[in-house]
């Protein structure tokens, strides 16, 4: 049997837009608070703002088409960009957060899940895909991550530090329809932006 395999992974375009923020200044990023959520954690829908270095940036979830689990379905892709045409609007509503305002971008991390299904022992597939976005402040953090793999949803999580951040496991939505047999693993790692960086 085939074996399919899909990387949704951030486009280059999204790598160096991350690039020019290493070193900059922190100063906001918009959603409305999740009180249902862990610690401080806003939500979106398929768009967050961020001003970083005197610049806004959208974070935005897009949907992708792509059939290796042998169907056609759409799959939430993260995607980084110099914009900042909603900022004004998020501001006057009130719906920007300025926790660790004016700290520096010491590092950035993504958050890459692998995903792999098997029946019987069996792989049949692999799917890759960038979840998160981490920024590691100079005393503090902010994540921004998708709220699933199946659909727009936006979270940012905000922190004292990268060790207390909350990105939620989703693996659940692979694996609460499982058949006898069939198995889902996923895989959860942190990557510094420079080794991604280094493979483009």
């Amino acid at each position: 049997m085939t074996r399919n395999v899909a990387h949704l992974y951030l486009d280059s375009a999204s790598i160096k837009a991350l690039r020019e923020l290493v070193g900059q200044r922190w100063d906001g990023v918009t959603g409305d608070l999740a009180p249902e959520a862990p610690g401080l954690t806003l939500s979106a829908w398929a768009e967050v703002t961020a001003n970083i270095g005197g610049r806004a940036w959208t974070f935005s979830s897009r949907m992708i088409g792509s059939d290796f689990e042998g169907f056609e379905e759409d799959y939430p892709v993260l995607h980084v960009s110099a914009d900042g045409s909603r900022m004004e609007a998020e501001t006057a509503a009130g719906r920007v957060f300025h926790q660790h305002r004016g700290q520096s971008v010491e590092a950035i991390f993504i958050v890459r899940e692998t995903i792999s299904h098997s029946v019987g022992g069996e792989e049949e597939w692999e799917f890759g895909t960038d979840y998160a976005v981490v920024f590691e402040l100079s005393s503090g953090a902010v994540g921004i991550f998708k709220g699933g793999h199946h659909d727009e949803a936006l979270f940012v999580n905000i922190a004292d530090d990268v060790d207390s951040l909350v990105i939620p496991d989703r693996s659940i939505e692979w694996s609460w329809d499982n058949q006898l047999g069939e198995h889902h693993e996923v895989r959860r790692v942190w990557v510094p932006l420079g080794e991604i960086a280094a493979t483009l």
